[in-house]
């Protein structure tokens, strides 16, 4: 059977894919990806390559509407989680299927969004030279991944003097953190959410999203939400995707409360302790910025001495022109959008 490309594969056959790939993340699962099925504003993409019936590369975007209106001025397609590639297939074969993957899914894609983001989990440098050949540029972007396998004994002694203090100081002051064990709680969540992503005018998930990520993804385990209290107020929220040993650093909101007291980083603490504790191999913060561009998160996620890596991604332009025009009416838009 040659090599083939399809947009689907039965239920059982991509969760035994993705289950039995080491190097596949929660962004490749396919309950994942139901959990925007049911919003206007989002449409999941998935493209698998084939070898003699056998899976052997996945490629799972999630196309982000604006305004439905205009999709192709105001559409985005985002891969989280990078390109999932076999484990037991070698790169040198991997490489020669990369391309026809991708020429496959551009062809869709340029008639429907402005451009394609490639978010990478992993290190995909064995991958770079076919990925840059089919159109896409590299750009930096750093994480920070804290090794959970020290155990919370050896992650709290890696913290600074000053970033332990801050941490009892929020327990001192009275912030108490709980597990999220009722779908009413999601809204609380995203209000948090939504005033952070608010503030810098960038558009955020409606909460069906997250109310269907509760749904589908609680009850196998593969998200945990946690908030902060004080004096009976809720004041910071973080949410978690835990997937194959990764606790993914996914969504986080706070008041001015919660700012004020350090709910964050208890917030993570208690991730953290989690993690140690639960089968979890490495936290993931979830990206870091560019690193030739400011971004005050960074300094906040250094804190917690986690490995500072730069995978990159890989972002593909289908019409500059179209790509000029849509950024400017979304620089003049925003604010009032968001």
């Amino acid at each position: 059977m040659p090599i083939e490309i399809v947009r689907s594969l039965a239920p059982d056959e991509w969760d035994n894919y993705v289950d039995q790939n080491p190097t596949a993340n929660i962004f490749h699962t396919r309950q994942f990806v139901d959990c925007f099925a049911s919003s206007p504003r989002y449409v999941p993409h998935t493209f698998f390559l084939q070898d003699d019936g056998k899976t052997i590369a996945g490629l799972v975007a999630i196309q982000t509407r604006i305004l439905p209106a205009f999709p192709r001025l105001t559409s985005r397609a985002v891969v989280f989680g990078g390109i999932s590639l076999a484990h037991d297939v070698p790169a040198r074969q991997l490489n020669k299927q990369i391309g026809p993957l991708l020429q496959a899914y551009d062809e869709v894609m340029r008639r429907q969004t402005l451009f394609t983001e490639i978010r990478n989990m992993d290190d995909h440098t064995a991958h770079l030279l076919p990925i840059v050949r089919s159109g896409y540029q590299f750009a930096p972007h750093l994480n920070f991944l804290v090794d959970l396998k020290q155990g919370e004994t050896g992650i709290w002694e890696s913290f600074s003097s000053d970033h332990r203090r801050m941490i009892k100081r929020a327990e001192k002051a009275g912030v108490t953190i709980s597990v999220v064990t009722a779908p009413a709680q999601i809204e609380t969540f995203h209000e948090l959410v939504s005033r952070i992503y608010a503030v810098a005018h960038i558009p955020v998930l409606p909460t069906t999203v997250f109310q269907e990520a509760w749904s589908r993804l609680g009850p196998l385990g593969q998200l945990r939400i946690v908030i902060a209290e004080h004096e009976g107020k809720t004041i910071a929220a973080r949410a978690a995707l835990v997937y194959h040993g990764r606790v993914f650093d996914w969504y986080a909101g706070s008041n001015e409360d919660g700012d004020k007291l350090n709910a964050n980083a208890l917030l993570v603490w208690d991730m953290l302790r989690w993690g140690c504790n639960n089968g979890g191999e490495v936290f993931d913060f979830g990206g870091a910025g560019d690193p030739n561009v400011y971004y005050g998160v960074r300094e906040f996620k250094s804190r917690f001495q986690g490995q500072l890596v730069n995978h990159g991604r890989f972002l593909r332009v289908y019409s500059r022109p179209r790509y000029q025009l849509g950024y400017r009416a979304y620089g003049a838009l925003r604010r009032l959008l968001f």
